[in-house]
């Protein structure tokens, strides 16, 4: 290759990268995930929460990861990507770049768990029981 071939290559490369950064700094998952759970209404996602919690009752720490085919219909209007529930609550995953996820929280109710902002995953609450989360991984 030429020296201007490898220049032009290593500029795609470097626009692709930057591009990426760019998405990843700023893609408002935050407001595209909450205007999901305003779509499907939040106290749909809890009362289907809580009907997985009944399915699911706490199992010494095991978590319960449920296929596509096993979503309630409420919480599947969330577009999630994963949906998990464990001791402390069920994880809707959202979306995913990298490392780094996000999504909603159902708290379980009952549940001793105390979800912190400045933890990892991080949480911010929407209300009662429902809260945003972010893992920065």
């Amino acid at each position: 290759m030429t020296r201007f071939k490898y220049a032009a290559v290593a500029g795609v490369l470097l626009v692709t990268l930057l591009t990426a950064v760019i998405l990843a700094v700023f893609h408002p998952y935050e407001s595209t995930i909450r205007s999901r759970l305003d779509a499907a209404g939040a106290g749909n996602v809890i009362e289907e929460a809580d009907e997985l919690f009944e399915r699911y009752p706490v199992d010494a720490g095991k978590d319960h990861w449920l296929s596509s085919g096993q979503w309630p219909p409420g919480i599947t209007r969330l577009k999630p990507l994963t949906l998990h529930v464990t001791e402390d609550g069920v994880y809707i995953r959202c979306d995913k770049l990298f490392v780094e996820e996000q999504g909603i929280f159902v708290l379980r109710d009952g549940s001793t768990f105390v979800p912190e902002p400045w933890s990892d995953p991080a949480f911010e609450e929407i209300e009662a029981r429902i809260y945003y989360y972010e893992v920065k991984g």
